[in-house]
């Protein structure tokens, strides 16, 4: 329902309107949603095997737990740190086991879920958002990889964050999607290094407008400061340890 509100700029009672308008597609989202989540859920404490890790398993396991028992210890630059400091966190919390930690990773795959869809109807609309979206969700390369730590998994909900907002931003021109995409932004490039690739198509995108679509980016100054300023916040620490820590 929020991401509804966010899509139409409305109020609570405007998305409760649009919930009843919409009634069918609401309850065919979250039924997609469910099922994905299902997929993702099922039979997780026997498969993959609790006795058997893959490698990025293990350096994931092992850096959740100097994390959640050395407050001092920090990860290198070029591993996945925001990624790291959830699972650390979880295991602070939940107990330092894999299921735990296999857990945090399936409750990311199903979050990516919602997010895509609401990417998909801004781009396609409706009926063309549920059919992706439902394909996403049984993707057996996608369920596998949500059920597994591979620590690269996670940078899939931040590109499609980072790119909703800017959508949402550059339709709506208000501040809040762009400080989204900004904190995405951030939080992707600490996640893993190939989402620099991110940056950069982000960064020619704006180019782009700048050239075709001048009148629309004017508008949008004072917000695209908001993502910078935003992103800027959020990727300082990291860019201070890359500096600091180089590899």
């Amino acid at each position: 329902a929020a991401g509804f509100a966010m899509l139409r700029r409305v109020s609570w009672a405007g998305c409760g309107r649009w919930l009843r308008a919409h009634g069918l597609e609401a309850l065919l989202v979250t039924a997609i949603i469910a099922f994905g989540a299902f997929l993702r859920v099922y039979r997780i404490d026997e498969y993959p095997p609790p006795g058997g890790l893959a490698q990025d398993e293990g350096l994931t396991g092992a850096a959740s737990s100097l994390i959640a028992r050395d407050p001092g210890f920090r990860p290198q630059p070029i591993h996945p740190i925001s990624y790291y400091y959830v699972t650390g966190y979880a295991a602070q919390l939940f107990g330092d086991d894999v299921l735990t930690l296999r857990l945090v990773h399936v409750a990311t795959g199903v979050a990516l879920l919602p997010a895509f869809y609401l990417l998909a109807r801004l781009l396609l609309g409706s009926w063309p958002a549920l059919a992706v979206t439902f394909l996403l969700a049984v993707s057996r390369w996608y369920v596998n990889a949500s059920r597994l730590m591979y620590n690269w998994m996670h940078v899939s909900l931040f590109e499609v964050l980072a790119v909703l907002g800017l959508v949402l931003g550059l339709r709506t021109r208000h501040p809040g999607p762009f400080a989204l995409t900004g904190w995405a932004l951030a939080e992707g490039l600490k996640g893993y290094v190939t989402f620099r690739v991110v940056l950069i198509a982000i960064v020619l995108y704006l180019a782009w407008k700048a050239v075709g679509d001048r009148r629309d980016l004017r508008a949008n100054l004072t917000n695209l400061g908001v993502l910078v300023l935003t992103f800027g916040l959020f990727a300082a620490p990291y860019i201070a340890n890359v500096i600091r820590t180089p590899y």
